[in-house]
């Protein structure tokens, strides 16, 4: 069986523009992809994993503030 690629994208067009923006362009916007190495991309991934674990535990922590 052949597999049908999906009719929309994963994420959308504006998420992706946004991760960008935010987190690629300041870091590495000035860069050669060969400048960039695996270790510069493997800490860029962690500090953003790293926000949303933060992010994640301080709305949960609020949510159940009044309990």
């Amino acid at each position: 069986m052949d597999k049908k690629p999906p009719d929309k994208p994963i994420l959308p067009e504006i998420c992706v523009a946004s991760v960008y923006e935010r987190d690629i362009k300041g870091v590495f916007g000035h860069l050669k992809m060969a400048e960039i190495s695996y270790g510069d991309l493997r800490g860029l991934c962690d500090k953003i994993v790293d926000r949303a674990h933060c992010n994640s535990n301080s709305r949960h922590k609020s949510s159940y503030a009044g309990i």
